[in-house]
Parts: C-alpha cells; sequence; structure tokens
C-alpha cells in the first residue's frame, strides 16, 4: 500500500480528501490482475473491487464507489495539469 499511496500523493501533491479508497482499489486491481492472474475483462469493479474495499474501510459499497471516482477525476484533473505544464515548458 505505500507505494500506491506514495505515487498518489505525487500527482495530488498535499490534497485534503482521504486518499484510501482508491489506494485500497488500486492494490486489490492489481493483486487481480497478476498475482491472481484474472484478465482484465472479467474483473467487474461492483463485484470484484467495491465491496472489498468496503469491507476493509468499514463503509457501504456505495460510499466507496462514489469516493473513488470522485478521487479518479481529481487525479485524472491533476495528470492533464501536469501534462499541459509540461507540454508548454518543451
Amino acid at each position: 500500500m505505500a507505494n500506491t499511496e506514495i505515487f498518489l500523493r505525487n500527482i495530488f501533491g498535499t490534497t485534503r480528501p482521504n486518499i484510501r479508497p482508491l489506494v485500497l482499489a488500486l492494490n486489490i486491481t492489481n493483486d487481480l490482475l497478476f498475482e491472481q492472474h484474472i484478465s482484465m475483462s472479467d474483473i467487474k469493479a461492483t463485484k470484484h473491487i467495491y465491496p472489498d474495499v468496503a469491507r476493509l474501510l468499514h463503509k457501504k459499497p456505495e460510499t466507496v464507489y462514489k469516493s473513488v471516482i470522485r478521487l479518479a477525476h481529481r487525479c485524472w484533473d491533476a495528470l492533464v495539469i501536469w501534462f499541459f505544464l509540461i507540454w508548454d515548458a518543451l
């Protein structure tokens, strides 16, 4: 979990929201893909990822879903901004 959290903190910088749901979702996805060798097309987030994250965080799967989606959008926005800053510098 430490490497994933460090990676996301580098993308977000200092951020106020709790990034643990996204960190756990990424770690579970990593486990399913690379350790259990389940293909990406067979993984269903609502069945395989969100319930496990919800159980680990003692929250409802719907709450985890909303949190992960919100954080993923913020991550995407941060990466797009970072990309355009680098692109303009070239």
